[in-house]
């Protein structure tokens, strides 16, 4: 029953805050996703974009992956392809397929019209 099930608890913005201060990609990333969007947390996408980006740097792999769909949706498409080769070397599954669709690569089981 839904009634009885326990909510899974989110870090509070303070605690993300405090650990991203320092450095702690999970941190930096969940904080960045919440900041780009407003949930739960202020809506400010510059710092969200921001904190997401150090993650990034610091080789977060679903970091990498956001990062590649701002860097094209901002038309820098040789740096989307970086940001989404850097994830899938990490083995991350969203950036391996995206790399595959962008390659022509689909799997027989995929239908395009």
């Amino acid at each position: 029953m839904l009634s009885q099930m326990t909510p899974v608890s989110r870090p509070d913005l303070d605690d993300l805050r405090q650990q991203a201060s320092v450095g702690h990609d999970a941190a930096q990333y969940a904080l960045g996703k919440r900041l780009l969007v407003g949930d739960a947390a202020p809506f400010s996408p510059r710092e969200g974009v921001a904190l997401v980006g150090e993650a990034a740097r610091q080789g977060h792999s679903e970091a990498l992956c956001l990062m590649a769909a701002h860097a094209a949706r901002s038309g820098k498409w040789a740096l989307a392809h970086q940001y989404l080769e850097q994830a899938a070397e990490k083995g991350e599954p969203f950036a391996r397929a995206q790399l595959s669709v962008l390659a022509g690569f689909l799997p027989e089981n995929w239908v395009v019209e």
